[in-house]
């Protein structure tokens, strides 16, 4: 890969790069603190330079929304070119404004948080991830030097005949930056984004601004975080309130908004939605919800599954047993696997008292002695003096213990978001709660019970207890905890309701429970919450988190 940009010195500041094996950038680092890149594809969800961290979320088209840094979220604001103008915060204060030249040299950064947020946020002119410390744009496989208009190493793709142009290797889009994008930097292509762009952020904003200014108090009860999330003014709102549902683009924050408005909608028979943003229109609201609703797989970076069965290995993980290497989703209960207590050193042969199959949208993929082991993002390893290290927070060049008492270097970690969920399968062991997997034998923990059942654990009970509390002074009845949903068509076959309130004769089901940082409900409950309203009912979701 002799194209790839390996380091630069200058300045007083001494640089270098790595790659994967797809060309795809790792890691950065600068006068020796390095910038780790975690990604889905060939898309950052999550970097970390041992002092900021930043989670981007995108939406089902793979388009960014936000970023997550250190805790707050901020919005992204783009211009009909895709350049991202500015940064709200999620009251909808604008922090940071940003302002390029025809190339993308930046012209202008302004606001209360400029020299903060303005500096941290990578994503700039086009859309393109911008490094501060060399005024350079990482286009995926080469990198553009605003200032002089080119990039800085070759394109592998020769010039075409008859097309004299293509034959600067170095050129930027043709020489026509005004018309033309290049998000690879191997394929300029003339700009048709930029319509999708404005109309998926307008309508999204009008969509939780009618939330956010007509029921703020439903918004803070529901908890998802999302209607305030967006926070544009009343006037974004009012300028497309004509807008009609087939220009309706499907963001995580319009999702969250429909449900808030149901939950508002049931409360007080009023459809914030419909009333301010269709101007009610009942035909083209219906349309816009049946779009929102029927998304699924929204890329979320970040996003959990926490609870029983939230550590767990993929189909074919082989784990050491008394009759060999078995796939772990053939183990039974009864059957011997090879355990180990890590701080005494005792080891042998342990039974399998419990079996469990999940299912999960976010994979870890480790590699070590050239096998690759995908686990979900908690499972722990075991690190010597270090101690259990879930998944996620391992690096490169720790430290494994092997089924033969010797050990083994992280060579690789790689963090996946799925667009559809997969089957992932974990056991308990007796005693030392602990096995050994894939052929090189590395020690896991079985990390797998929850003692509080179906009811869950002391958080979710008492915001269970809490929001019971709630809606009962506001006049709804309790029916039942724990209640059983019979799903025809679903995830699962059946689920449970953590409980049901009525009201009016009318039957709503509350789901509790985590919500990612974008704000939307972690993937287990929202396949939860699709397979209950699924069968016609009504469902609220508060978080806890």
């Amino acid at each position: 890969m002799g194209r790839q940009l390996k380091s630069i010195e200058g300045n007083n500041k001494t640089i270098s790069y790595k790659y994967n094996d797809s060309g795809i950038r790792t890691e950065k680092t600068v006068n020796g603190v390095t910038t780790k890149y975690y990604l889905s594809g060939d898309t950052v969800t999550l970097e970390d330079n041992g002092t900021d961290k930043i989670y981007y979320t995108y939406d089902a088209d793979g388009d960014l929304i936000s970023m997550n840094l250190n805790g707050k979220e901020y919005f992204y604001i783009r211009n009909v070119q895709n350049d991202v103008i500015g940064l709200h915060d999620s009251t909808g204060t604008v922090v940071v404004n940003y302002s390029y030249d025809t190339w993308g040299n930046i012209v202008s950064i302004t606001g209360s948080l400029k020299d903060s947020v303005g500096k941290k946020n990578p994503y700039r002119y086009r859309g393109y991830r911008y490094d501060e410390e060399t005024g350079m744009y990482y286009l995926q496989s080469r990198y553009y030097n605003a200032e002089w208009g080119r990039f800085v190493n070759c394109d592998n793709i020769g010039g075409k005949i008859g097309e004299l142009g293509t034959h600067n290797a170095f050129k930027y889009c043709f020489n026509n930056p005004v018309n033309m994008s290049d998000e690879s930097g191997q394929c300029p292509k003339w700009m048709k984004k930029a319509a999708k762009v404005v109309a998926k952020v307008a309508v999204t904003a009008a969509v939780v601004t009618a939330i956010v200014v007509a029921a703020p108090v439903v918004a803070c009860a529901v908890g998802t975080g999302v209607a305030l999330a967006i926070g544009a003014s009343a006037a974004t709102a009012t300028a497309i309130a004509a807008v009609t549902a087939a220009a309706c683009y499907v963001t995580a924050a319009a999702v969250g908004a429909f449900g808030i408005n149901r939950a508002y909608q049931a409360a007080t028979g009023k459809n914030v939605i419909k009333n301010t943003v269709f101007r009610g229109n009942q035909k083209a609201y219906n349309r816009a919800e049946g779009i929102v609703n029927s998304v699924g797989g929204l890329i979320i970076a970040g996003s959990t599954v926490v609870g029983p069965g939230s550590v767990c290995f993929v189909a074919g993980t082989m784990i050491s047993t008394e009759k060999g290497n078995v796939p772990i989703e053939k183990i039974k209960v009864g059957d011997l696997v090879y355990s180990e207590n890590p701080e005494t050193g005792e080891k042998g042969l342990k039974r399998v008292v419990q079996t469990f199959e999940n299912e999960t949208d976010e994979l870890v993929h480790i590699k070590v002695n050239g096998e690759e082991i995908v686990t979900t993002p908690e499972h722990p390893f075991y690190v010597p003096r270090q101690g259990w290290t879930e998944a996620i927070k391992l690096r490169a060049g720790d430290i494994l213990v092997l089924v033969n008492g010797k050990e083994v270097v992280v060579e690789k970690v790689q963090h996946e978001i799925l667009e559809t969920p997969i089957k992932v399968y974990n056991f308990e062991v007796e005693d030392y709660h602990t096995y050994y997997v894939s052929n090189s034998g590395v020690l896991v923990h079985n990390k797998c019970t929850n003692p509080y059942g179906k009811k869950g654990g002391p958080a979710h009970q008492a915001k269970i207890a809490e929001m019971e509390k709630k809606l009962s002074q506001r006049g709804y009845n309790l029916i039942k905890e724990e209640v059983r949903i019979d799903i025809s068509n679903g995830y699962k076959s059946r689920r449970y309701a953590d409980f049901a309130v009525s009201k009016n004769n009318k039957t709503i089901y509350v789901q509790v429970g985590k919500q990612t940082k974008s704000g939307m409900p972690v993937a287990r409950e929202r396949r939860a919450i699709s397979d209950i309203e699924s069968e016609g009912n009504t469902v609220w979701f508060f978080a806890y988190n």
